[in-house]
């Protein structure tokens, strides 16, 4: 059976130049990139029932800092930052809390 994955879709802007550290004056956002997340990674990061628990906000806190992290350790160099829309960031919220059967 083949690894269950769900796509994020991000951006990123380069902030300064990755030689001289010269800040970028006017860094714009890059096209749109994608990133595959492991659903059984993201399963077991954490106890999502007690997330779940808490409130739908709190799920939504832990999933942007996993999508955050894992994203910027294998997909983005040390110059540049992540912007990933709201909507991105509710796809896997949405995914947790139907799985843990939360009603918060």
């Amino acid at each position: 059976m083949s690894e269950q994955i769900i796509t994020v879709k991000y951006q990123t802007k380069k902030e300064y130049c990755g030689c001289c550290g010269k800040p970028y004056e006017n860094a714009e956002l890059s096209d749109f990139r994608e990133f595959d997340i492991s659903l059984d990674k993201l399963v077991n990061w954490t106890d999502w029932e007690v997330c779940c628990e808490e409130s739908r906000e709190y799920v939504h806190e832990s999933v942007e800092e996993y999508v955050t992290d894992t994203i910027n350790f294998f997909a983005l160099n040390s110059n540049e930052r992540l912007h990933i829309s709201n909507d991105e960031v509710n796809k896997i919220t949405d995914f947790i809390m139907n799985k843990f059967g939360a009603t918060n």
